[in-house]
């Protein structure tokens, strides 16, 4: 099988797998929504609304009180995760990460919001890695299952008629499996008492908590079970028929199947298992305490952290937001897209459920006495389509489009005037107007240029899409399903046709949603292998750029993307499930945002994760848009080719002298021999991707300094010198005579040479190559870098050891410039190193090494 094939089979497989993901979660959704309308037959939703705002004012205070104080308990998480990881962050900081991600996940689901990006770019500015917040989220997570362990092991032994509810399963059998349950949690904390433990997460080592850590970890997440368990049980009616204790199992055990369902917010699933272990409380009020209870713990803290970043925003220019005012805002900037991207997911998804839900009596017969009916039923019609809009253009707004922006602009004023004719709901009308305002000021974090309708879809955003859609449609069903929706509806005008109304509207949504996901997922795409040929734009920008890296796309190793107006391209390659890309684009700068989204996005589409290899710290912020985060692989070293040093003394019969001054031809079929020879005795140095290569006949694509003894070659070099000031120390080979007799000297004496010759060119610098970083073996990623070996280094197969490769460059007293692999961060980095290695090598690179995240003694 071939490593082309091979990478296709392993993108195809996670393909495969995501739709999988995807298609489940939606079946769990529907299969919630079926048990949620038998559980709801005789429920009216003018019932449940009611049921809604029915509920006590001191009632509605209690919970408000409680979801704080369960989203001040959720700090508790990072804040335990941090001092596992030995790292130090101010309490301030760490709430403000936790609030804005678990206000985000808490709404759209993790999936959506890949590695953590609100959370890095908070605890990024504190000098984190993305391996330290990828093992943050993931002692956070582990911290929330134990706590969920332990609240359902308790409640199922203590309360096990009421669960018996969800699970139908005996009262001793429920009471066994808690105690199973508690004894595995007993078990574990046993475990990690006794010696330090780890687990391994795809080449990544995670030390696990030690007992006192485990236990803080339990203590905080049941604490803060207790706390959201009580927001909810406040809300419930008197007639409920449990008591805290068994209602908290209930909540839990919801809760935990909702998060397991990947439906954003757990919607429905949530509320179908609450119903169900309920079976004598009143449905109606139960499913109007819920939505409340929505309201309450996910979209009020949601609201909050959108209100915080537009105060920022408002109070910045005026010079009163200071010390963590400034930090926040310095994330909120990074974190707009994001941000704005949920709220406008939220205002479609509210457009479209109030919509479904039969409208308020007194308002509706004042406003259909004000109105005329053809205006209302377009106002209706309209919101629905503004609606659905705004679902879809939030994924535009995650990837910054500038359409988006303003499209999403327009589709929330349109919605606030179309929701008041429909049925004066200025209160929904005053929420849209509030994120048209938000958003309005947010134009520049939203500069990609871009059509909304050329973005790709996931199978994740899919999944979203339909079920916001799928929920708005049961809600009207629940709402007009005793009054017959029956095709005929369709044609019937009238003052009073509600459910009429609820058909064209549901109709128009369905067929727009359907129409824009084919157009968007069914479109022509560039095959993921790329072009086999190098496209005449690339030639033409490649002569015109003064970056020495863009002649890298005729080593015939490439693949590539050229923006629409041919002034820029990217050039990566394919191995495995890793995307690699050299560098940043090529040509137009203003291209580069771009091409660097629609790579993300060619990745993704076909099952691959981005990485961008050889990149400076300054190419940082364009790289975080996209969600790649960057980590140091090494040092690009610089020499100024007007520097003076004497080259060393080589034996009798040996010289080297630029190919130029030899008397004839350069006989290229003994370069390619001694090519052949220098891979065999170093299969994994590198010998393409970031390096250029003969042709097949021995040729060189560059100028060429050559080791001679007696008039035959035995070591050569190739150097990129023509169209920039900048030349290249492109390939260094010797023949086994060469190496054994002159070792090093002989590499000294043809960069020397290169030096010389390049100054001779008129380059005013010489790259000599990656060279290793100054301590290495500190480095997070030293265990894959060392087992990469030399391939990751320029000329590294001429040396045993990191070391040696860098004393050897620094010799030469070079400018050395960091240059950093770029990805999404956590367990991504291990893959893509060693997967970058295999292109380096064009060979595979054997094993992958073991990466120790904080390797230092927890603390317990």
């Amino acid at each position: 099988m071939t490593e082309m094939s091979a990478s296709a089979m392993a993108g195809s497989r996670e393909k495969l797998w995501r739709w999988v993901a995807a298609g489940a979660s939606l079946i769990v959704f529907a299969a919630a929504l079926f048990a949620l309308n038998r559980l709801l037959a005789d429920v009216r939703i003018g019932e449940v609304m009611a049921a809604f705002s029915s509920v006590t004012r001191q009632s509605l205070l209690y919970s408000i009180g409680l979801t704080a104080l369960s989203y001040l308990t959720l700090t508790g998480y990072d804040a335990v995760a941090l001092r596992h990881l030995s790292l130090r962050v101010p309490y301030g900081h760490t709430a403000l990460a936790s609030f804005t991600s678990y206000a985000f996940s808490n709404n759209i689901g993790l999936a959506l919001l890949t590695g953590g990006s609100i959370r890095y770019r908070i605890y990024s500015l504190e000098g984190l890695t993305a391996v330290d917040i990828a093992a943050l989220t993931g002692i956070s997570t582990l911290t929330f299952f134990l706590g969920a362990l332990c609240a359902l092991g308790i409640v199922m032994v203590a309360e096990p008629v009421t669960l018996g509810a969800i699970d139908h399963l005996p009262i001793t059998l429920n009471q066994m499996i808690g105690i199973a349950m508690l004894s595995a949690l007993a078990a574990y904390c046993i475990w990690v008492s006794l010696r330090q433990r780890a687990i391994m997460v795809r080449g990544f080592r995670l030390r696990l908590p030690g007992a006192g850590l485990t236990l803080s970890q339990i203590a905080i997440a049941v604490t803060d079970i207790v706390f959201a368990s009580a927001a909810l049980y406040v809300l419930m009616p008197p007639e409920l028929g449990v008591d805290y204790t068994a209602f908290a199992g209930i909540f839990v055990a919801a809760l935990t199947l909702g998060i397991l369902a990947h439906t954003p917010g757990g919607i429905g699933v949530f509320e179908a298992m609450i119903l169900i272990a309920l079976p004598h409380a009143p449905p109606d009020v139960i499913l109007g305490r819920l939505i409340l209870f929505r309201c309450v713990y996910y979209l009020l803290p949601l609201g909050v952290a959108a209100g915080l970043f537009a105060l920022n925003e408002a109070l910045h220019p005026a010079g009163v937001a200071r010390q963590l005012g400034d930090r926040a805002l310095a994330v909120g900037g990074a974190a707009a897209p994001q941000l704005i991207g949920v709220l406008v997911l939220a205002c479609g998804a509210l457009v479209l459920l109030s919509g479904a839900a039969t409208p308020d009596h007194a308002r509706h017969d004042w406003i259909s006495g004000l109105l005329p009916g053809f205006l209302r039923d377009g106002a209706h019609m309209i919101a629905g389509l503004a609606g659905v809009s705004l679902v879809i253009l939030s994924r535009g707004l995650f990837r910054r489009l500038t359409r988006a922006w303003r499209f999403a602009a327009i589709a929330l004023g349109i919605g606030a005037v179309s929701v008041v004719l429909r049925g004066f709901d200025f209160e929904e009308a005053g929420v849209l107007v509030f994120v048209l305002f938000v958003l309005l000021g947010t134009r520049r974090g939203f500069a990609r240029r871009g059509r909304v309708r050329a973005q790709t879809y996931s199978a994740a955003w899919i999944a979203v899409i339909v079920t916001v859609i799928g929920f708005s449609l049961w809600i009207g069903v629940l709402a007009y399903g005793q009054l017959g929706l029956d095709p005929e509806a369709l044609m019937r005008f009238g003052p009073q046709e509600d459910a009429s109304r609820f058909m064209r509207t549901s109709l128009a949504v369905v067929l727009c949603a359907l129409i824009f996901i084919a157009i968007t997922t069914l479109r022509l795409h560039e095959h993921p292998a790329g072009t086999p040929f190098i496209p005449l734009a690339v030639r033409a920008i490649v002569r015109k750029s003064s970056d020495p890296t863009a002649r890298l796309a005729f080593s015939g190793d490439k693949r590539f993307l050229v923006d629409d107006a041919d002034t820029a391209f990217l050039m990566y390659a394919v191995q495995r499930r890793s995307w690699v890309a050299v560098g940043m684009p090529q040509g137009a700068p203003a291209a580069a945002s771009g091409l660097l989204w629609r790579f993300r996005e060619l990745a993704e589409l076909e099952g691959g994760v981005p990485a961008v290899f050889n990149v400076a710290a300054s190419d940082g912020p364009a790289l975080e848009e996209i969600g790649l985060v960057l980590a140091h692989t090494g040092d690009r070293a610089v020499v100024s080719t007007s520097r003076s040093a004497a080259p060393p003394k080589l034996p009798a019969g040996w010289s080297v002298s630029p190919a130029a001054a030899m008397d004839g031809d350069v006989p290229s079929g003994r370069l390619a021999d001694i090519e052949v020879s220098w891979r065999g005795r170093h299969p994994y140095a590198e010998t393409g991707f970031m390096q250029g290569r003969l042709s097949p006949d021995g040729a060189a694509r560059g100028d060429l300094v050559l080791l001679v003894k007696d008039h035959r070659i035995e070591g050569f070099a190739v150097i990129w010198t023509e169209g920039t000031d900048e030349a290249v120390l492109d390939v260094l080979r010797l023949s086994q005579e060469a190496e054994e007799t002159l070792g090093e000297a002989a590499l000294e004496a043809l960069a020397h040479c290169a030096i010389a010759h390049a100054h001779s060119a008129g380059a005013a610098r010489l790259r000599l190559g990656l060279v290793p970083p100054e301590g290495l073996d500190k480095l997070l990623l030293a265990p894959a870098l060392q087992h990469a070996g030399p391939a990751f280094w320029s000329h590294g197969g001429h040396f045993t050891a990191p070391g040696d490769l860098r004393r050897f460059i620094l010799s030469f007293d070079p400018e050395l410039q960091p240059r950093h692999i770029a990805t999404a961060g956590g367990v991504a980095l291990s893959a893509a190193v060693m997967d970058t290695a295999t292109l380096l090598t064009g060979r595979p690179v054997p094993r992958r090494p073991r990466i120790d995240i904080r390797p230092e003694t927890p603390a317990t």
